[in-house]
């Protein structure tokens, strides 16, 4: 049990609010939505997985983001050590159909971030269009921070499927989309840099199945 602890059941913690550091920034309509939800509902259902040493968020940027919002002091949270309870970092992939103007604006996007991330590393930022492959070298972290400055590499990933990394999917989509998959110690190099843009990172652990139902009300702020 941390130290920093409040009071701990089943698993979950309740912490200060400003002991815990985002990872990653958040979408505004999901955010929207949640907040709605929690107003209706009043319960909280799945506390925030939080890696104990940086206190770094790993899953519940939105719901930290939410609990904020309605000005909550404390957050349930699950404590998590990235070598024993979590598999890995994880990463998506964008895949869809082929059409010309999708080609020409990811190798226009491509070309963007190209000027933008950080070069360097064995890692590569990769695209597939039909039969050819394009990449781009570069710091695993930055490639991600970078992508928040690209607009034109956004746009053509809102239209595509965003779905866990699979290399036979990707292979066989006629677009796919990919970048390298960030390692623990990039995890913790976040905040000394910028938030990732919003669920950039995957984490694969079994914490996500745990459910401890709080009430709003216990954790201060307007709901």
């Amino acid at each position: 049990m941390s130290t920093m602890s409040i009071r701990s059941w089943r698993n979950a913690e309740l912490l200060r609010i400003d002991e815990i550091i985002p990872a990653e920034d958040i979408e505004e309509p999901r955010l929207k939505y949640l907040l709605a939800s929690l107003r209706e509902k009043k319960v909280l259902h799945r506390p925030i997985i939080v890696e104990h040493r940086k206190m770094l968020v790993i899953d519940g940027h939105h719901r930290l983001r939410a609990l904020e919002a309605s000005g909550a002091k404390l957050v349930p949270v699950i404590l998590a050590d990235y070598r024993s309870d979590v598999r890995s970092v994880g990463r998506w992939m964008y895949i869809g159909s082929w059409s010309i103007d999708r080609e020409t604006v990811l190798k226009r996007g491509l070309e963007e971030l190209e000027h933008l991330v950080k070069r360097g590393g064995s890692r590569k930022i990769e695209a597939k269009v039909r039969n050819e492959t394009m990449n781009i070298k570069a710091d695993r972290l930055d490639a991600y921070i970078s992508l928040k400055y690209s607009e034109l590499l956004r746009r053509v990933m809102n239209e595509l499927s965003k779905v866990p990394f699979d290399e036979g999917k990707c292979r066989s989509s006629e677009i796919c989309l990919s970048f390298p998959e960030l390692e623990i110690d990039d995890m913790y190099r976040i905040p000394y840099t910028s938030l990732l843009p919003p669920r950039s990172t995957l984490h694969e652990t079994s914490l996500k199945e745990i459910e401890v139902p709080f009430k709003l009300n216990d954790l201060g702020g307007k709901f």
